[in-house]
């Protein structure tokens, strides 16, 4: 984009965020025509196209959206916090070389060769104002909580992380302990042992607990720098199904925090 030419950078930009359902060609007849500027054929950006990288987008996120939304302190709170949501998704990739050398992927029968290539797409969101902070698109075999911990450099002190039962490992919950980062996550019946005493109907629908680091991971959390033990509130909401899920939570006070507020809060 160094030269003068039709298919400027802020051109390029402003054509690819349209997202029209049209064809191509008519789309871009339809744009050149309003800023009164040449023809442009498909293939011409199409070769543009090769030259504008990705990361351009995640610059303009975080400093034409991000920053500017957040900048005056004025957005909706949940009693005073960000409320976080962490969540991530597979998403399937037009297949080609290229793309299945960076990403992998998977066969879809044992009767074929053919590679499906596919990512994991990692995403930190702004519940309640309807803002991405933060998203990755990763290798298909990357490990959905080590991109959540890298959705932590976007984060601050006064914010609620929100996850899905996939995340509550002990490392993931130590390194938001260690980095003072609220959250609410839902567990698994096959998570911690104080977890699977409350799905069996033990103990009150609040309790404080002491989680241990597994022996399995001692040599991780060390390296780590994590601490080996973390105290955290589990918290037992019966859905209007009559299912039960376990909640652990670093809101451990409750009378700031009540315990029939969690349901509607996950």
């Amino acid at each position: 984009f160094s030269r003068t030419r039709v298919l400027s950078w802020p051109i390029m930009i402003m054509l690819l965020l349209q997202k029209s359902a049209k064809s191509m060609q008519l789309v871009l007849n339809e744009f050149v025509q309003k800023l009164s500027l040449p023809l442009v054929t498909s293939s011409a950006f199409t070769q543009a196209r090769r030259h504008l990288r990705h990361t351009a987008f995640i610059e303009l996120n975080q400093e034409a959206i991000v920053h500017v939304y957040y900048a005056e302190g004025e957005y909706a709170r949940y009693k005073g916090f960000r409320l976080l949501g962490i969540d991530g998704s597979t998403v399937y990739l037009p297949r080609s070389e290229d793309i299945i050398a960076e990403f992998g992927g998977t066969s879809p029968n044992q009767h074929t060769d053919a590679i499906e290539p596919y990512g994991q797409a990692s995403v930190l969101y702004d519940l309640l104002n309807d803002i991405a902070l933060d998203g990755v698109l990763a290798p298909a075999k990357a490990y959905e909580v080590d991109l959540a911990m890298g959705h932590l450099a976007h984060t601050q002190a006064d914010d609620l992380l929100v996850f899905d039962r996939n995340y509550p490992s002990y490392v993931f919950l130590a390194t938001l302990s260690q980095q003072q980062r609220q959250f609410v996550g839902r567990c698994s019946r096959a998570s911690f042992k104080a977890v699977q005493s409350m799905f069996g109907g033990a103990g009150p629908d609040s309790q404080i607990v002491t989680l241990k680091a597994p022996p399995s991971q001692l040599k991780t959390i060390r390296a780590l720098g994590l601490p080996r033990q973390i105290t955290v509130r589990l918290v037992r909401v019966i859905l209007s199904s009559g299912e039960v899920e376990i909640l652990v939570t670093s809101l451990r006070d409750e009378s700031l925090y009540p315990t029939a507020e969690f349901g509607e809060l996950y």
